[in-house]
């Protein structure tokens, strides 16, 4: 083989390992963002409470967010809650004594 195939060929194998590795690169990037997307919709589609009828599919779908995303927005050294569903007992304990639960808001 001519030493001018082989710088060819082996200039080719670079180039196409960059390529992989580009395109490995960007599916990786494409995966963030939808990911990042599809916690945004679904973040509004539970503070809206949009059901799957009101997007247009059949039933009453609740969307609702993934179990694993646990949302904080009350905390007290150890002591979280999300805002939604019954008190909790340090959240009762605390109005209970008058003391307003919003000095306890976690920061968005």
């Amino acid at each position: 083989m001519s030493s001018i195939m082989s710088v060819t060929i082996k200039s080719i194998q670079e180039k196409q390992a960059r390529l992989e590795a580009l395109q490995k690169e960007i599916e990786e990037d494409k995966a963030a963002i939808k990911k990042e997307v599809i916690d945004e919709i679904r973040a509004k589609i539970n503070q809206m409470g949009i059901t799957g009828k009101d997007l247009g599919f059949k039933g009453d779908t609740v969307f609702k967010a993934p179990i694993d995303e646990k949302v904080i927005k009350y905390q007290r050294g150890e002591d979280t809650w999300g805002g939604k569903g019954p008190n909790p007992k340090w959240i009762k304990e605390l109005k209970a004594q008058g003391v307003d639960i919003e000095q306890y808001r976690v920061s968005e």
